[in-house]
């Protein structure tokens, strides 16, 4: 059995209530708190690290390791128009198509929840499947609930209602049949 642990960034220096996906934002102050309770869940021994290109997961997957893997794969959705306006100030006649389909419609400039699945699927099938070692994945909500949903058999309707905390580890184990499981 190999295991991966996927990590999600801490808490984003950033008001509540802020659309963000692909923006790049930086951590709350408090981020060496919060790294201590997560390297205490994971091995101590040399261990694989892959991580999205945005500075709030580069930063950890830096604290864990001084080699990782950064994979454009693992980037949150991009929200295109919307990144960095309060969802509020949406337009409604953008915002609702989305709320309605979020799985097929794509926000302005951005990109959809399938085409969101479909490039970290890509990494599941091309990295986590093949690999023959433990890892650590450092992400964000967004792909993280799609290796977890991946691993559950959810459809994709389902997997945006799974809950992922900051800072939250979490181990899928791959077994001999190449299937992840929790």
């Amino acid at each position: 059995m190999i295991n991966h642990y996927l990590i999600r960034h801490t808490k984003p220096k950033i008001e509540p209530g802020i659309c963000y996906g692909q923006t790049d934002i930086e951590l709350n102050p408090n981020f060496e708190k919060e790294f201590s309770f997560i390297k205490a869940n994971l091995p101590k021994t040399g261990i694989a690290v892959y991580t999205s290109p945005l500075e709030r997961c580069l930063k950890l997957a830096h604290h864990l390791s001084h080699s990782i893997s950064i994979d454009a794969r693992l980037k949150e959705i991009n929200f295109g128009e919307w990144e960095l306006k309060r969802w509020d100030d949406i337009p409604k006649e953008e915002i609702n198509p989305w709320y309605g389909d979020y799985v097929n419609v794509c926000p302005p400039k951005g990109e959809s929840f399938k085409q969101l699945y479909d490039r970290v699927k890509d990494f599941y099938d091309s990295v986590l499947i093949k690999q023959n070692s433990s890892s650590i994945i450092v992400a964000h909500a967004g792909p993280i609930r799609i290796l977890k949903g991946i691993s559950q058999n959810k459809n994709l309707h389902d997997i945006l209602k799974i809950k992922v905390p900051f800072g939250e580890v979490l181990t899928l184990s791959v077994g001999p049949d190449h299937e992840l499981r929790l």
